[in-house]
């Protein structure tokens, strides 16, 4: 997972929670790197508002060359009154989304660090 629009993640949930649960108990260094990488990235995309547009020029580079050649626009200051940029604001089942990860996830880590605070269990 790198940088998506968490709506396009959404159809992915289940596979990605699962691949979560198996993942970030893994006791190599190297997995668990990549299973804390993919729930940043996840959580990123999900919860933050973010721009999905970076074009400083209006109606963006994405047109033939025969009418416009973006190449000319290099170096160009752009009217920051008409950038048109796009945004990314989480939608309600992203959020919901956020929530259950972080409920299904943290919640039982935070329970382990209270009962590890409390005396009740050793910290492996």
């Amino acid at each position: 997972v790198t940088r998506v629009d968490g709506e396009k993640l959404l159809p992915y949930r289940t596979q990605l929670v699962q691949t979560l649960q198996l993942t970030l108990r893994l006791r190599c260094k190297q997995g668990y790197t990549l299973a804390c990488n993919l729930l940043h990235h996840i959580l990123r995309s999900t919860a933050l508002t973010y721009p999905t547009d970076y074009c400083s020029v209006p109606g963006g580079f994405n047109r033939p060359l025969q009418e416009y050649l973006p190449i000319k626009d290099w170096g160009r200051p752009g009217d920051l009154w008409n950038l048109e940029i796009k945004w990314h604001v989480p939608s309600a089942e992203e959020t919901a989304f956020v929530f259950y990860v972080l409920d299904l996830l943290l919640q039982p880590e935070l329970q382990r660090l209270q009962r590890y605070a409390q005396g009740e269990q050793d910290m492996s």
